[in-house]
């Protein structure tokens, strides 16, 4: 007669360390560039390269969200599976506030707050 094997079969539901560095970029990281980048753009000269990094930021946390939902099982901000519904609500308004960030910041700019 055949025993019974008691195995535990475990699924590994951590999206691993990549997983764990596009979420955090995401989330905090990305965040915290932008706010960097305003800085320089306000505070020194009117450089192309500090806009470019701007938006580059912007597209890369938007990048970094679609990766981290179709690639590393990406969640929401209090645990629930995200969908490609919380992605395009997630660019749309990272792109809406980044965009009336950028302009306050180019009225910081002109108007010349800081200097």
């Amino acid at each position: 007669m055949a025993q019974p094997t008691n195995r535990i079969q475990t699924t590994d539901e951590s999206p691993g360390c990549l997983g764990i560095l596009f979420r955090l970029f995401w989330m905090w990281g990305g965040v915290a560039i932008l706010i960097f980048v305003g800085i320089d753009i306000v505070l020194k000269s009117f450089r192309v390269l500090s806009i470019f990094l701007y938006w580059l930021t912007v597209v890369a946390i938007i990048c970094a969200r679609l990766v981290d939902i179709r690639f590393f099982r990406g969640e929401t901000f209090d645990g629930k599976p995200a969908t490609m519904k919380h992605w395009i609500r997630h660019a749309a308004l990272l792109l809406a506030s980044s965009s009336v960030f950028f302009m306050v910041l180019l009225l910081l700019k002109q108007f010349r707050v800081f200097n």
